[in-house]
């Protein structure tokens, strides 16, 4: 399955959960010129702005709009509804989602509709609440069919492919606020969390916004 129809699936499980209609099954198949087809909608509808979180919106919403109807619920989001969508989901994940029920009430994710929208992206970003960080374990082939030659050329794909450190270093090192390929920030600001926040000035301006200086334990940056 491609990485568009990847967050197609886990978008449409989310929704299927309290949908009528067997979304999945439909979108296990959808084309990659379907896919592009969601690309430019977006794009249209949007004056031709992309979001910030890798596109998932695009499909996302598409999928709302197809899925449609929910039924009442206690809860906006259930272990069981996570297990359901997710079966090799890690337990930790699971009850972290479940027990956030302020955070996202705070954020605005008060709906089983937005809720379908949020866990379409966590459970790509996250391969299904498996891990929460960024896999860089790429094979050679794996790296050329990913990055652009721009960024990995086809000696340095050999030469790093399969050390998951020196990857993040060489894809991440030079870029995001990083502070070079010979320092370790490609590595240690790579993807992480539920929605795999990756940069050194991301995780940064997140720190700001969280205060992170009054939460020390919080993983969100390594420090300026």
């Amino acid at each position: 399955m491609n990485s568009c129809r990847t967050m197609l699936f886990y978008a449409a499980s989310a929704q299927s959960k309290f949908a009528s209609n067997n979304i999945v099954e439909r979108l296990t198949t959808v084309s990659r010129a379907a896919c592009r087809t969601a690309k430019l909608r977006f794009r249209h509808a949007f004056g031709g702005h992309q979001t910030p979180v890798r596109k998932i919106a695009v499909y996302v919403s598409l999928i709302a709009m197809i899925a449609g109807g929910a039924r009442a619920q206690e809860h906006l989001l259930t272990a069981e509804d996570i297990r359901a969508i997710a079966p090799n989901a890690g337990e930790e994940f699971i009850a972290a989602m479940v027990n956030a029920e302020a955070e996202f009430d705070a954020a605005g994710i008060n709906t089983r509709l937005r809720m379908a929208h949020f866990i379409g992206q966590v459970m790509t970003e996250t391969g299904g609440l498996r891990r929460i960080d960024e896999n860089m374990n790429y094979s050679y082939a794996s790296l050329m069919r990913v990055f652009s030659r721009r960024t990995v050329s086809e000696q340095d794909a050999r030469r790093i492919a399969r050390n998951p450190r020196q990857v993040a270093n060489w894809v991440y090192g030079a870029r995001l606020g990083n502070r070079g390929r010979d320092t370790n920030d490609g590595w240690n600001y790579r993807g992480s969390g539920f929605i795999q926040l990756t940069g050194r000035d991301n995780f940064i301006r997140r720190g700001a916004e969280i205060d992170v200086a009054k939460h020390p334990r919080r993983p969100v940056a390594m420090g300026p």
